[in-house]
């Protein structure tokens, strides 16, 4: 009799441990970022929310031209859209964009633009700008 209720005691035990353990780790999304040579390229792909397309000087690799950034972004998998990170590390679903499998239609060129812990979570809101 001893013995199964130690055996219950112990499997309660690993069960929570296993439980805090899952919940401690969040996966981690590379964010990307587009360039464009135009706001009405960028526009296209991530349509007219302010927040989406930001210009940014070019002559490093363009000849002085301006180019346009699109929003940091990872592609999420499940529902099949970008999910916008903004500076301020809130993110927003941007489920309109022209954007296959991640990567965007009417992109020049893209960068890393680092890396964000954890899923969709509390902070974000979905945006109907377009």
């Amino acid at each position: 009799m001893g013995m199964k209720r130690s055996q219950r005691v112990r499997l309660v035990i690993l069960g929570t441990l296993g439980a805090t353990a899952v919940a401690g780790c969040s996966p981690e999304y590379p964010l990307q970022q587009a360039r464009y040579a135009s706001l009405e390229d960028c526009r296209r792909d991530w349509g007219y929310d302010y927040r989406n397309c930001q210009s940014g000087d070019g002559s490093a690799g363009s000849g002085g031209r301006y180019v346009y950034y699109g929003p940091r972004y990872y592609w999420d998998r499940d529902r099949g859209y970008p999910i916008a990170v903004d500076a301020d590390g809130s993110r927003r679903a941007v489920p309109y964009a022209n954007v296959a499998n991640g990567a965007p239609r009417n992109a020049v060129g893209m960068k890393s633009a680092g890396i964000v812990r954890g899923g969709f979570g509390g902070s974000a809101h979905a945006s109907s700008g377009g």
